[in-house]
């Protein structure tokens, strides 16, 4: 019979130690809290006593002091948590720059089911799942069973695998589930308590001409100050090696428990790489972007143990981790999490790399206008219109529009011999009715031709049939940036590195205004460099929506 220390790990080991350890640790936590408010509490009530020096202290007082300002510091640890559990998740996601998702997005619904499926075996009712508008790669949720969200990046949803996406968001229910964003929330609130006496706040200026101050130092209001700053910096040190335990601990708490509700290690290792191992394409912040929230947000020690992966963890990864940084790490290893969920399903780490390094690449072209059979752009061609004995050329802009048209016209191409009716033509007719099918109230700034819905990577783009144009707005170029795969371009594009054109043609300044309006409100297009490239292209100044002609955004996408 196999003893027990010989059987292989599970997902509930990695849950079950994980729990205990967090037991173990929270009320170590709340002790050296205590300990700490009352060391420094017995410090100041020291000092502010009358003395002739220090050796003159009654020590019998000071641990008196301290007796009670640990048990003020216990009070404030309550306190700490009664703010934790009432505190809103909304504030949190509202400072991420969170918005709901888009219905009209296939990414997004895909998000939106997956977050169903997972509440189904979680024991939580309720769960908001939010998007942030960031090309970069994460995921967190705040909240506990009673309000809870999910939160996910553009970049991470545009990378996962619906499995992958899966087991990402098993991992922030399991968090939802224990309530970890509540004790995350008490934690830091801890650390920041020790925020008041710190190094950044020392100016001693301020004390030399305090000589009638109303506290009545005499003389020793600077030493009291940086001994409290030296003392509190250290008690800070100790708390946060707990805290960051804590934070580790619940970590492995919930890939244990994602592995549960999802029942597969892989695609949580997969995950994992995915969204820490792999470096996103992120682009320079410009036009038409504003500040990215989620980067001027978690990038703070206050928010990075709330993420699945620590922020910026593609540059971290190749640095060498001392023991000391190791004991202020929010996080696990990833190598070393990623590893331990693979030994789970015998699955070695190189395949895994192998798999997903192989990805497949986007479509090379998100939309082109239309052509015929020899690839000639429908409005390049000779149309002729009869009417009362009389027939003229006409563009098929003209068509589109309606501008030329009427009951009594007949209608003919170059090519053929017979004259129709605009509505028994075979393929104007059929391209009348994708327009009126699929057309929006918003006319292309160039053809004056109703735009058409089209999808690309899931993103609903709004296009010019005619001259291949898409409008976008900044959310919607957010997304097809983070979801956009390199793969081969077309020839006919060269080398786009070396694009210094203005739609094709040889570049003008920036900010100069265009012939063009934006089809939304119809202000007039500005030139715009994107994103730090050479690319200019135009753009409204009002809603920030982009107009990008035929090609352009492919360029856009790959420089």
């Amino acid at each position: 019979m196999q003893s027990n220390d010989l059987k292989p790990e599970t997902f509930y080991d990695i849950r079950d130690d994980a729990t205990r350890a967090i037991l173990m640790l929270t009320p170590q936590l709340l002790i050296v809290y205590s300990l700490s408010v009352g060391l420094l509490g017995a410090i100041i009530a020291s000092f502010l006593l009358p003395s002739n020096g220090v050796s003159s202290i009654d020590w019998g007082y000071f641990w008196e002091y301290f007796l009670y300002g640990a048990g003020l510091g216990l009070l404030l640890a309550l306190f700490h948590i009664y703010r934790a559990y009432t505190k809103s998740p909304a504030n949190i996601a509202g400072q991420l720059g969170a918005e709901p998702l888009d219905s009209s997005d296939h990414y997004h619904n895909t998000f939106e089911n997956v977050v169903e499926e997972i509440c189904l075996p979680a024991p939580v009712d309720r769960v908001k799942p939010r998007v942030i508008p960031s090309s970069r790669t994460n995921a967190l949720a705040v909240g506990d069973q009673e309000e809870a969200i999910v939160l996910i990046t553009e970049g991470a949803l545009g990378r996962l695998r619906r499995d992958e996406l899966q087991a990402v968001v098993a991992h922030e229910m399991a968090h939802i589930s224990y309530g970890d964003a509540r004790l995350k929330s008490f934690t830091s609130a801890i650390l920041q308590t020790f925020e008041i006496f710190s190094f950044k706040n020392i100016s001693l200026s301020r004390y030399k001409n305090r000589r009638r101050s109303r506290l009545r130092f005499r003389g020793r209001g600077a030493a009291l100050y940086l001994l409290l700053v030296v003392v509190s910096t250290l008690l800070k040190g100790f708390n946060r090696i707990i805290a960051t335990g804590i934070s580790v601990q619940r970590e492995w708490r919930a890939d244990g428990t994602a592995i549960e509700y999802c029942r597969d290690p892989v695609a949580l290792a997969a995950g994992l790489y995915q969204l820490g191992m792999v470096k996103p394409k992120i682009a320079p912040v410009g036009n038409p972007y504003p500040v990215d929230s989620y980067r001027e947000a978690v990038s703070s020690p206050a928010f990075e143990s709330l993420l699945l992966v620590p922020f910026d963890s593609v540059s971290r990864q190749h640095k060498t981790s001392t023991i000391i940084d190791r004991l202020f790490h929010t996080h696990p290893p990833l190598e070393e999490r990623i590893n331990r969920h693979l030994k789970l399903a015998g699955e070695p780490y190189s395949n895994l790399v192998s798999r997903l390094e192989n990805e497949q690449p986007s479509p090379d072209v998100p939309f082109r206008a239309m052509r015929d059979k020899e690839g000639n752009p429908l409005q390049q061609q000779k149309w002729w219109l009869h009417r009362e004995g009389e027939s003229r050329e006409v563009s098929f802009l003209d068509l589109l529009t309606g501008k030329a048209l009427d009951k009594e016209t007949l209608l003919a191409h170059e090519k053929d011999e017979d004259w129709s009716s605009p509505d028994q033509h075979p393929e104007f007719s059929a391209i009348k009715k994708m327009v009126e099918a699929d057309g929006t109230k918003e006319n292309c700034p160039e053809c004056e031709v109703p735009l058409c819905r089209r999808v690309y990577l899931g993103v609903p783009i709004k296009v010019c049939l005619a001259c291949g144009g898409i409008a976008l707005t900044w959310r919607q170029l957010v997304r097809l940036e983070a979801r956009h795969r390199d793969g081969e371009l077309p020839a006919r594009l060269g080398k786009i590195e070396e694009y210094t054109g203005y739609h094709g043609s040889e570049a003008i300044p920036e900010d100069e205004i265009t012939g063009g309006e934006c089809p939304h409100c119809k202000t007039s297009f500005r030139t715009k460099r994107y994103r730090g490239t050479k690319l200019i292209v135009d753009q409204c100044t009002v809603c920030k929506l982009t107009w990008f002609r035929e090609d352009e955004l492919t360029i856009a996408l790959n420089l």
